[in-house]
């Protein structure tokens, strides 16, 4: 059963997100997943890689390439993540030169999307 505290810190982190204050609240989401289980933790995992996903992409848009790809790779450490999340941190190695990382993960991209000609316009 879930208690008060723990609706309230999962509103808190909910907060920090929506406000785009994501720093607060993504490290107010990875505290909740190492406390969940089952179903709770899975409905948090999901909440911390939406929120996630957009600060990195905002990241990505501000040139902080780096800071951008440390997220997707936490993102990539959990289930069910979005599979643009390949994408964007191929194209942001690619801003950074690292043109072969890049393609590892524009590869990916393109054998989980081989029906989207996006993938391979990326490739390229």
């Amino acid at each position: 059963m879930t208690t008060v505290f723990e609706v309230i810190d999962n509103a808190v982190a909910e907060y920090y997100c929506k406000n785009k204050e994501y720093d607060k609240g993504l490290a107010a989401c990875r505290a909740l997943i190492s406390t969940r289980e089952g179903e709770e933790k899975t409905q948090v995992i999901s909440n911390f890689t939406k929120y996630a996903f957009e600060y990195a992409a905002s990241l990505a848009k501000e040139d902080k390439w780096g800071e951008a790809i440390l997220l997707y790779r936490e993102i990539m450490s959990y289930p069910n993540f979005p599979v643009t999340t390949y994408k964007n941190a191929g194209l942001c190695l690619k801003a950074m030169g690292r043109g072969q990382d890049a393609l590892s993960f524009l590869e990916l991209y393109r054998e989980r999307t081989p029906n989207n000609p996006e993938a391979y316009v990326f490739m390229g």
